[in-house]
């Protein structure tokens, strides 16, 4: 039997995907990232400068994260979302 924390951290998990592939979707149709992550992004660090990360070294983020990063050019974005434990 699943617990109530385990229920609420997988539909956590299913809603903050769902809104990942919507972010992806407008950033598909042309709208500005820079919006988006105001709009979006719970990363208080970020957010509010339009999701512009300052430069970073390896082991610096979460594995997942930075291996995401690195197969950007810059100016792209992923076009599947990635989880890490931040979320």
């Amino acid at each position: 039997m699943m617990t109530t924390q385990v229920i609420k951290r997988k539909e956590a998990e299913k809603k903050a995907l769902k809104e990942a592939k919507e972010v992806i979707a407008k950033l598909k149709k042309g709208e500005d990232f820079a919006e988006l992550a105001k709009e979006y992004s719970d990363d208080s660090s970020n957010s509010k400068s339009g999701g512009k990360l300052a430069d970073f070294n390896h082991g610096q983020m979460v594995e997942a994260f930075e291996d995401a990063a690195k197969e950007l050019k810059v100016g792209s974005y992923t076009t599947t979302p990635v989880k890490t434990e931040f979320g």
